[in-house]
């Protein structure tokens, strides 16, 4: 049954508890597999738009099978969201029409809440353990293996069974030396706004508009081949501050408002995007 639009306009209470049992999941999985990829199935499919939701079913059962047979190493979650009473409603990305129709949305217009199936994968030996006993060899480069030990643990015990018993892994010295880095605090913008970057200090317009202002104000002092690196607390917010960044009415407001002064005319995102 489609699970795109919901005719509530609340979402559900409550928690329930799921046992899963992975030889089913891992046979429910190969049976759509291989019916999707018959031509009579790739032709229906096509016709209704089902490709990608099908592929996305696979992927979602094959994760789940994993998670049965590991349950101390996955998460599992059934999250809410609410477009309702959020600041920044959540936008459909541009290949929603693939992933669900939008004669299967409520009314067809975009929903007012909605559930996200949350699978994490909580320790990389779980898909490391047949990519560790299959190959002849396996070689690890990364510039964020050290230290050694603990990673090798992570890996898990079929790793630590191939790893080589006498050879030495190559380490080599950081990329960066300490007259290249530079580490400062910026407590308040320009304008005298603190910084308080929390879940709740990024909520207000004001903080997040001037955060971003602040960040172009050191982009534009910084060589531009460098370009810059920013790092928020989920892809949650980034979404918001794009979005807030992204608003000509917000900014007006604020420096209307806040700064009584009037409004450049550029907004952060696009300041940042340049």
């Amino acid at each position: 049954q489609p699970m795109g639009g919901f005719n509530s306009t609340q979402p559900p209470a409550g928690s329930a508890q799921l046992e899963l049992n992975s030889i089913n999941l891992s046979t429910a999985a190969d049976m759509l597999s291989e019916a999707v990829g018959t031509k009579e199935f790739q032709e229906s499919a096509l016709a209704y738009g089902m490709g990608p939701v099908l592929e996305e079913a696979i992927k979602i059962l094959r994760a789940l099978s994993l998670a049965a047979d590991h349950p101390d190493k996955f998460g599992i979650a059934v999250q809410a969201w609410d477009n309702g009473s959020s600041k920044f409603p959540r936008k459909s990305p541009n290949d929603t029409e693939k992933l669900m129709p939008t004669d299967w949305r409520c009314n067809g217009q975009p929903d007012k809440w909605g559930l996200d199936l949350c699978i994490w994968l909580l320790s990389p030996c779980v898909t490391f353990a047949d990519l560790a006993e299959k190959p002849h060899a396996l070689v690890l480069t990364s510039g964020t293996l050290s230290p050694i030990g603990a990673m090798v643990q992570e890996l898990g015990p079929a790793f630590q069974n191939r790893m080589h018993k006498t050879a030495v892994p190559t380490q080599a010295d950081h990329v960066l030396g300490a007259e290249q880095l530079l580490a400062r605090v910026v407590a308040k913008s320009a304008q005298g706004c603190e910084m308080i970057c929390t879940a709740d200090g990024l909520g207000r317009p004001e903080v997040a508009i001037e955060l971003g202002v602040t960040l172009a104000r050191i982009a534009r002092a910084s060589p531009r081949k460098g370009g810059m690196l920013v790092f928020v607390s989920s892809f949650a917010t980034a979404r918001r501050l794009k979005a807030l960044w992204s608003d000509q009415q917000a900014h007006i407001t604020h420096w209307q408002t806040k700064l009584r002064m009037p409004w450049p005319g550029t907004t952060v995102w696009t300041e940042l995007s340049n």
